[in-house]
């Protein structure tokens, strides 16, 4: 009998310890998406509130961050691109998406909002306000 208990421990203590692991992961991804997500308002502040923004243009961001955008401008998210185009308003994380070298004298820095490691930066071809 304790043969079986030290086997069963052998083979549940590993897996234990791997979900640990992955909790914890996982606990530190939400927060990063949570201080991303706290920071876009004031990113969109920047660029002059959501009307201003809607009145620009397209609005872009990186694939994974087009949930946040869509969300934080009551947007659908099939209305918000990760290819930057002429004209409209540039959500980036990590400099991403790049604005295309043919549209980057359209484009001019508007701000950056949130704290370093989550920061948006946000490029527009309007004037804020």
């Amino acid at each position: 009998m304790v043969a079986v208990w030290l086997v069963l421990a052998a083979w549940l203590v590993p897996r234990a310890l791997e979900t640990g692991r992955q909790l914890h992961r996982n606990v530190a991804l939400g927060k990063l998406a949570v201080r991303f997500a706290d920071g876009l308002p004031h990113a969109v502040a920047l660029a002059g509130g959501r009307d201003a923004v809607m009145a620009c243009g397209p609005v872009t961001t990186r694939s994974f961050q087009v949930p946040f955008v869509a969300w934080t401008l009551r947007l659908p998210v099939g209305d918000i691109g990760y290819i930057a185009p002429s004209t409209g308003t540039v959500f980036q994380q990590n400099l991403e998406p790049k604005v295309p070298i043919a549209e980057r004298t359209t484009y001019h820095y508007v701000g950056s909002a949130g704290p370093t490691a989550e920061r948006w930066t946000v490029l527009s071809t309007c004037s804020p306000g």
